[in-house]
């Protein structure tokens, strides 16, 4: 993707479980310097040779990658050491290539200096491989998010996709396709939280390009999102146009 072109394009106040009007100011919010470290946790499905499969990705106490697999095809769980480890508590994503597509799974993670690196796994090789990921210098803040996916349709690049905010809590998208990383920032107009939570989806659309959304919250703890759309225009150039999904 030569640029990207976001449109903010949902506000809704999740301030409430009761959807109140009322909202909570900005200086009821916990800072991220304040808030305890996450242990995160996430998880992925596919299938592989018919067998439908369910793996869970976590840090252990010293911070070390661990996967809790299982299938359909058996009643127990296995658990497994990937060999690598990020900060301690700290964030981490995950993304498995999509169907009809070689299965690759990645492991996004942050090292002490919040770089962000990547693993990923084939079944040709049974084994993790270092990805060159933390060549890029891609930091996030501290208590970052980070979020990933692949986007792989007949109609658009196949690449894998990353959001995470940096030193400036400005949120990024790191972008490999086939010439290599790409970084574009989405600009202070998203006004995300400091810290907030972020969350790639692949939004499907029939007979046409899927559509990536990035959810997120604002200080005001409304819920957001921005969200692009890729297209072959132009005599076959990939471009992004913007794409509303609320008026």
């Amino acid at each position: 993707m030569s640029a990207l072109c976001w449109e903010e394009s949902l506000d809704r106040d999740t301030s409430s479980a009761t959807a109140s009007p009322k909202r909570l100011s900005n200086s009821s919010a916990i800072s991220p310097s304040a808030r305890p470290p996450q242990r995160n946790i996430v998880a992925l499905s596919f299938a592989l040779n018919s067998v439908d499969n369910t793996i869970i990705y976590f840090q252990d106490n010293v911070g070390q990658l661990i996967e809790a697999a299982n299938s359909a095809a058996s009643t127990t769980w296995s658990i497994n050491r990937t060999g690598v480890g990020g900060k301690n508590r700290s964030t981490i994503a995950a993304a498995v290539s999509r169907p009809d597509f070689p299965l690759v799974i990645s492991i996004f993670y942050v090292d002490a200096n919040n770089l962000i690196h990547d693993i990923s796994y084939t079944p040709s090789t049974s084994k993790w491989n270092l990805g060159d990921l933390s060549d890029q210098g891609y930091t996030t803040m501290p208590n970052s998010s980070l979020t990933a996916m692949y986007s792989q349709c007949n109609l658009c690049a196949n690449t894998t996709i990353i959001a995470f905010q940096d030193e400036n809590g400005l949120v990024q998208i790191g972008n490999l396709a086939s010439g290599g990383w790409t970084l574009t920032q989405l600009g202070p107009a998203l006004d995300p939280d400091m810290g907030a939570g972020l969350i790639l989806q692949l939004f499907y659309l029939n007979r046409s390009e899927d559509q990536i959304n990035l959810y997120y919250k604002k200080p005001d703890l409304n819920m957001s999102l921005a969200s692009w759309k890729p297209a072959f225009e132009n005599n076959g150039v990939l471009s992004i146009i913007p794409h509303p999904i609320f008026c």
